[in-house]
Protein backbone atom coordinates (compact mmCIF):
# COMPACT_ATOMS: atom_id res chain seq x y z
CA UNK A 1 0.00 0.00 0.00
CA UNK A 2 1.73 3.48 -0.84
CA UNK A 3 1.01 6.95 0.91
CA UNK A 4 -0.66 8.94 -1.26
CA UNK A 5 -0.75 12.74 -0.15
CA UNK A 6 -3.26 15.38 -1.81
CA UNK A 7 -1.82 18.62 -1.54
CA UNK A 8 -4.35 21.76 -2.36
CA UNK A 9 -2.78 23.86 -4.29
CA UNK A 10 -5.56 27.12 -3.78
CA UNK A 11 -5.57 29.43 -0.34
CA UNK A 12 -7.85 31.42 0.95
CA UNK A 13 -6.43 34.58 2.96
CA UNK A 14 -8.82 36.51 4.55
CA UNK A 15 -6.35 38.75 6.96
CA UNK A 16 -6.58 42.33 6.45
CA UNK A 17 -3.54 42.85 7.60
CA UNK A 18 -1.80 40.36 4.92
CA UNK A 19 1.21 41.86 2.32
CA UNK A 20 2.48 39.50 -0.16
CA UNK A 21 6.07 41.01 1.04
CA UNK A 22 5.67 39.57 4.02
CA UNK A 23 4.20 36.43 3.36
CA UNK A 24 7.51 36.30 0.52
CA UNK A 25 9.87 37.14 3.97
CA UNK A 26 8.61 34.22 5.81
CA UNK A 27 8.75 32.03 2.97
CA UNK A 28 12.39 33.04 2.45
CA UNK A 29 12.46 32.22 6.40
CA UNK A 30 11.77 28.43 5.82
CA UNK A 31 12.82 27.98 2.07
CA UNK A 32 16.22 28.52 0.01
CA UNK A 33 14.53 30.19 -3.00
CA UNK A 34 15.19 33.21 -5.83
CA UNK A 35 12.60 35.38 -7.10
CA UNK A 36 12.72 35.85 -10.37
CA UNK A 37 11.83 39.22 -12.29
CA UNK A 38 7.86 39.77 -11.50
CA UNK A 39 6.00 39.89 -14.95
CA UNK A 40 2.99 42.11 -15.44
CA UNK A 41 0.17 41.59 -18.55
CA UNK A 42 -2.14 43.46 -19.36
CA UNK A 43 -5.19 41.60 -21.46
CA UNK A 44 -8.08 43.41 -23.15
CA UNK A 45 -11.44 41.05 -23.56
CA UNK A 46 -13.39 42.66 -26.68
CA UNK A 47 -16.71 41.46 -27.89
CA UNK A 48 -20.20 42.94 -29.54
CA UNK A 49 -22.80 44.96 -27.98
CA UNK A 50 -25.15 41.99 -28.00
CA UNK A 51 -22.13 39.67 -26.58
CA UNK A 52 -22.31 37.69 -30.17
CA UNK A 53 -18.89 35.98 -29.62
CA UNK A 54 -19.71 35.50 -26.25
CA UNK A 55 -22.95 33.51 -27.49
CA UNK A 56 -21.23 31.45 -30.22
CA UNK A 57 -18.74 29.57 -27.34
CA UNK A 58 -15.71 32.19 -28.36
CA UNK A 59 -13.55 35.16 -26.34
CA UNK A 60 -11.47 37.21 -28.10
CA UNK A 61 -8.20 38.73 -26.41
CA UNK A 62 -5.68 41.74 -27.04
CA UNK A 63 -2.69 40.48 -25.44
CA UNK A 64 1.03 42.09 -25.68
CA UNK A 65 1.94 38.93 -28.21
CA UNK A 66 -1.19 40.29 -30.50
CA UNK A 67 -4.83 39.32 -30.52
CA UNK A 68 -6.14 35.65 -30.54
CA UNK A 69 -9.66 34.00 -30.81
CA UNK A 70 -10.74 31.17 -28.11
CA UNK A 71 -12.95 28.97 -27.28
CA UNK A 72 -15.10 29.82 -24.21
CA UNK A 73 -12.81 28.00 -21.22
CA UNK A 74 -9.61 29.78 -22.69
CA UNK A 75 -8.32 26.35 -23.23
CA UNK A 76 -7.65 26.22 -27.10
CA UNK A 77 -6.62 28.81 -29.07
CA UNK A 78 -8.75 29.01 -32.38
CA UNK A 79 -6.58 31.62 -34.30
CA UNK A 80 -4.02 34.43 -33.43
CA UNK A 81 -2.66 37.02 -35.22
CA UNK A 82 0.81 38.96 -34.13
CA UNK A 83 -0.52 42.50 -34.63
CA UNK A 84 1.10 45.35 -32.65
CA UNK A 85 -0.56 48.48 -33.57
CA UNK A 86 -2.09 52.10 -31.93
CA UNK A 87 -4.59 51.49 -34.20
CA UNK A 88 -8.07 51.03 -32.11
CA UNK A 89 -9.46 47.78 -33.76
CA UNK A 90 -12.93 48.39 -34.54
CA UNK A 91 -14.17 45.37 -36.46
CA UNK A 92 -12.84 42.16 -38.57
CA UNK A 93 -11.99 44.49 -41.47
CA UNK A 94 -8.98 46.16 -39.65
CA UNK A 95 -7.18 42.60 -39.39
CA UNK A 96 -4.91 41.90 -42.58
CA UNK A 97 -6.14 38.63 -44.45
CA UNK A 98 -5.88 36.00 -42.03
CA UNK A 99 -8.02 33.00 -40.60
CA UNK A 100 -8.57 35.25 -37.49
CA UNK A 101 -10.00 37.89 -39.94
CA UNK A 102 -12.49 35.46 -41.85
CA UNK A 103 -13.59 33.34 -38.26
CA UNK A 104 -14.15 37.30 -37.13
CA UNK A 105 -16.20 38.38 -40.27
CA UNK A 106 -18.22 35.17 -39.69
CA UNK A 107 -19.22 35.49 -36.13
CA UNK A 108 -18.88 39.69 -36.06
CA UNK A 109 -21.40 40.50 -39.21
CA UNK A 110 -21.19 44.21 -39.34
CA UNK A 111 -20.59 44.38 -35.71
CA UNK A 112 -18.44 46.62 -34.10
CA UNK A 113 -15.87 45.14 -31.31
CA UNK A 114 -16.29 46.87 -27.94
CA UNK A 115 -13.27 46.30 -25.17
CA UNK A 116 -15.57 44.91 -22.12
CA UNK A 117 -12.92 43.97 -19.62
CA UNK A 118 -9.84 44.81 -19.20
CA UNK A 119 -7.17 42.46 -17.24
CA UNK A 120 -3.75 43.39 -15.59
CA UNK A 121 -2.09 40.07 -14.14
CA UNK A 122 1.08 40.34 -12.38
CA UNK A 123 2.86 37.33 -11.98
CA UNK A 124 6.03 36.68 -9.38
CA UNK A 125 7.48 33.32 -9.80
CA UNK A 126 10.36 31.13 -7.67
CA UNK A 127 12.79 29.16 -9.11
CA UNK A 128 15.63 26.39 -5.86
CA UNK A 129 18.84 28.47 -5.21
Amino acid sequence: MTNKKNFDNSFIIDDPDFSIENFIKGLQNKFSFILETPIKTIQLYLDTFDWRLYNKGLVFVKAPGGYKLKDINEVKILSSIPLKTKKNIKNWQDFPKSTLKNQLKTALDIRALIPWINVEKHTQSFKNS
